[in-house]
């Protein structure tokens, strides 16, 4: 059996997405894994229990020597080239995840579906992003003609608290909110009204968008996850590297993009009149080829 070991970083600035896509993609694998991360302690093992957290990157380098892992895959960290190759010497073999440093060269195989570039020991475009398998468990959703119910999730941490700003702008309105604030849950049941529920992270997201006429994102994995879905989606990016996340699907404009306060309340609003039609914005939603990675993943590493 082989042994792969996961490497990520937790904090309100990186957001919760790569912890959380370790352990999906652990789980997914037949090997024994293992996921270590840097952060921010109590986010990160409320989010994956069993996780073990580490303060230095010499605490990766023991569990080597303890886990002698075949692969180790490190999902957006910003990594050394010393370091990589330092790795290498152990004979483990490294998968960079969305790493956007100089280390790529020095790693066996770099998977950003983020990007579309074609380069040796790349795997790259959103054709192969690594989607939670459990979205495959919920079909497409079908175009209604109207918006009058909204998907709100800007990433695991809210890191700039605008989820209070929709709320407070599209609430009393005529639409029912939808919100996943993620670690801020407890703190945000105080915006709970007629028109906006608040859900916990142990609720189940995919079919709770599927009920959803558009969602609105920060442009991590749930941007790509609501494509799937089929679902009309606005994406607020929250973090610099975000709006780059955009980028391939603004161009086949599969998506929109708002990137102020004002410019969100403009979209959102373009939809719920009806001057934005769902038909002509995902006309071919249905047939895109997306998601596909997590497999492709699985026999790279276990093959």
């Amino acid at each position: 059996m082989k042994k792969i070991l996961f490497v990520c970083k937790v904090s309100k600035i990186t957001g919760t997405g790569h912890i959380r896509r370790a352990a999906f993609l652990s789980k997914f694998l037949e090997s024994k894994t293992k996921i270590l991360f840097f952060g921010d302690k109590s986010i990160g093992e409320n989010i994956c229990s069993e996780a073990i957290y580490i303060k230095s990157y010499i605490d990766i380098f023991n569990e080597i020597n303890r886990f002698k892992p075949n692969w180790i895959v490190m999902d957006r960290q910003k990594n050394s080239s010393n370091l990589i190759k330092r790795l290498k010497k152990s004979g483990t073999k490294i998968l960079l995840i969305e790493d956007d440093s100089f280390a790529g060269k020095y790693a066996d195989i770099v998977w950003d579906a983020n990007v579309k570039i074609k380069k040796d020991g790349y795997i790259t475009g959103f054709e192969k992003v690594l989607l939670n398998p459990k979205v495959f468990d919920h079909k497409k959703k079908k175009y209604n003609d109207s918006a009058g119910s909204i998907f709100i999730c800007l990433g695991g941490t809210d890191i700039n608290q605008n989820i209070p700003f929709l709320i407070k702008n599209l609430s009393d309105k005529g639409l029912y909110l939808h919100v996943f604030p993620g670690s801020r849950y407890v703190e945000y049941l105080k915006y709970k009204k007629a028109d906006v529920k608040i859900y916990n992270e142990k609720e189940n997201i995919f079919h709770i968008a599927r009920q959803c006429d558009i969602a609105i994102v920060s442009g991590g994995i749930t941007m790509y996850e609501m494509v799937y879905l089929g679902i009309p989606t606005i994406v607020w990016p929250q973090v610099y590297h975000q709006k780059n996340n955009t980028l391939q699907l603004l161009e086949k404009n599969i998506i929109k993009i708002a990137d102020s306060k004002q410019e969100i309340l403009k979209v959102i609003m373009s939809f719920v009149d009806k001057t934005e039609k769902y038909y002509e914005f995902l006309s071919f939603i249905k047939d895109l080829s997306i998601g596909n990675g997590i497999k492709d993943f699985k026999n790279i590493l276990e093959g």
